[in-house]
Formats: structure tokens, C-alpha cells, sequence
């Protein structure tokens, strides 16, 4: 019961956050413009697009100082942070289905039934991996900067000089469902780490 209220509250919480909003309308205007000239390669941009979301969904309590409040309204941390996690990807799935969708009826490919479902996932699985990122870190601007910087030149850079490497590294928007399960280990080894972190310092 408690963990059910607990979710709805976070689920209130985020929807509040202007900067969320936002960054939502932005993601649903640019998907089909993005489709329509580079079709399912215009993912990475939209997972870009993804990381901000998770990162505003924790990192800005801690840039607003609202952290404290929350920790006293919710004492028991690990509860807290699995409802706000399940508000997230509340958030994150449909939204993730929504560009998905909205970028291969702009690009006209025929493959959307082998990508579509590997590029909601993997942009889901952005915005979780970015919360726990923000969680660990606690400062929006320099976790976006962060996972902007990995995603779009070091895991690249990483994955041309070291092919081996390629299939153990997180994919931002996966073309295949292929990278999937690496993503989803990256994403719950980050929200453990997240999750230890958050119940054993001080917020």
C-alpha cells in the first residue's frame, strides 16, 4: 500500500517538472522530422533526448534542493527510489513507443517490425540508465554532459578501434534487439549501484 502511494506521488512529482514536459514535447515534435531525413538512424539523437529525461527525473531535486524534503516525507529510501523508478518507466515506455513509432512513419522504412520493439526498449532503457547515473552523481548538468559525451563520441570511438568490445557495451537506440540484453545488464548493474549509493549516504 505504502509503495503504491509512494509511486504515485513520484508519478505526480514528474509530471509537475516543467523541465520534463518539455523535454517530452520536444522529443515528440523532433521524432518524425528526424525520421523523415535519416529514418531509424535519427535513434541515437532521440535516445540523446532520452538521457535528459532520466537525468531531470532524479538529478534535479538534487539541483533544486528538494532532495531533503523528499527524504523526510519518505524516509525509507530504498521503497522511494523503486516507486521512482517505476514513474519513470511509466513515463519513459510509452514516450519511448510514441518517437519509435513517430520516426519509422516519418522515414517510410519497411522494418519497423524488427526495429520498432528494440528502439523503444533501448530508449527506454536510456532514461533508466541515466536516472541511476544522476542518482550516483546527484548534478543534472554534468550527468548529461557525462552520458552525452559517452554515448555520442566515446562508445563510438571505443567500438571502431575495439570491435571485440562493441557487444559488451550499452547501446543508446539499438537498430536490433541484438544489444538489448547488455543494455538491460548496463541499466541494473547502474540502478543497483544507484540504489546501494542513495540508502547508505547522506542525501
Amino acid at each position: 500500500m505504502r509503495l503504491c502511494l509512494a509511486y504515485r506521488a513520484e508519478l505526480s512529482k514528474l509530471l509537475s517538472l516543467p523541465a520534463l514536459r518539455i523535454t517530452l514535447a520536444v522529443l515528440f515534435a523532433l521524432s518524425p522530422a528526424l525520421g523523415a531525413v535519416t529514418g531509424p538512424r535519427s535513434a541515437p539523437y532521440s535516445g540523446i533526448g532520452f538521457l535528459v529525461l532520466g537525468v531531470l527525473a532524479v538529478a534535479s531535486e538534487y539541483d533544486g534542493g528538494q532532495a531533503r524534503t523528499t527524504a523526510m516525507a519518505m524516509p525509507r529510501r530504498l521503497p522511494h527510489r523503486i516507486a521512482s523508478t517505476a514513474a519513470l518507466l511509466t513515463l519513459a515506455l510509452p514516450a519511448a513507443a510514441g518517437c519509435a513509432s513517430a520516426t519509422h512513419l516519418a522515414s517510410g522504412h519497411s522494418t519497423a517490425a524488427t526495429t520498432l520493439p528494440a528502439m523503444t526498449g533501448g530508449l527506454a532503457l536510456a532514461a533508466l540508465l541515466a536516472s541511476a547515473a544522476g542518482l550516483l552523481l546527484r548534478h543534472a548538468h554534468g550527468t548529461v554532459a557525462l552520458l552525452v559525451g559517452y554515448f555520442t563520441f566515446v562508445g563510438p570511438v571505443l567500438r571502431a578501434r575495439f570491435p571485440g568490445v562493441a557487444d559488451v557495451l550499452p547501446d543508446l537506440a539499438p537498430v536490433s534487439a541484438r544489444p538489448l540484453p547488455v543494455t538491460l545488464a548496463w541499466t541494473l548493474a547502474a540502478l543497483a549501484a544507484a540504489f546501494v549509493t542513495y540508502r547508505h549516504r547522506d542525501i
